[in-house]
């Protein structure tokens, strides 16, 4: 079920919401700082699983500022694995950056890992056509939540699809190793388990 409306988290107060938010999948969250228009909607003419996709549009020139759909999961089923998060990506005149991102948090709301594929080498940017792209991190035994997601950063068009959480071995490479960040972020209630990762209802 698509939920009608805005479920969002302006992340500067010296940034606006320029235009509603018109569909947020169900059981996804918005995190935003955006001075220009967004739209967030299922897409379904560009899907790679199942019959729709979620699509991120940020119009204007400005590359500042980001729009960030999360999800969060109690880490019960992740404490103390290697966790590999992942999904096909798709980008359109992407002017800074696209991808996925993976925070582990513990039970105080601190960071304890944290990966956003935001390096040179690793981000999505400019016309890419699908591409399956991961985030691999050690849980901490720590861990209370991990929150998951994508996110466009500057204007243009950026897709998911077909995202996955799972447990890996330890032949798997990490992508990030633990975090020294100590801020704490914003936690939308937790899912006891992934849900609607393929954007189907």
């Amino acid at each position: 079920m698509i939920r009608k409306g805005v479920s969002c988290l302006l992340l500067s107060s010296s940034l606006a919401l320029a235009q509603p938010i018109h569909e947020i999948p169900a059981d996804w969250h918005l995190a935003l700082a955006s001075p220009s228009p967004i739209t967030v909607k299922l897409d379904h003419f560009n899907a790679t699983s199942g019959a729709s996709s979620v699509e991120i549009a940020r119009e204007g020139s400005s590359t500042t500022g980001f729009v960030a759909l999360m999800q969060a999961t109690d880490a019960a089923d992740y404490r103390g694995r290697r966790v590999r998060f992942s999904g096909d990506l798709k980008t359109q005149d992407v002017k800074d950056w696209g991808g996925l991102w993976f925070r582990v948090l513990d039970a105080r709301g601190k960071t304890l890992a944290f990966d956003n594929m935001q390096k040179e080498e690793r981000r999505v940017t400019g016309d890419t056509d699908w591409q399956r792209r991961d985030i691999v991190i050690d849980v901490s035994d720590r861990a209370a939540n991990v929150l998951y997601g994508v996110t466009l950063n500057g204007t243009g068009k950026f897709w998911a699809d077909g995202l996955r959480l799972e447990v890996v071995d330890q032949s798997v490479p990490i992508t990030a190793k633990s975090s020294t960040l100590n801020a704490k972020v914003w936690l939308p209630s937790p899912l006891s388990s992934p849900r609607n990762l393929d954007f189907e209802e």
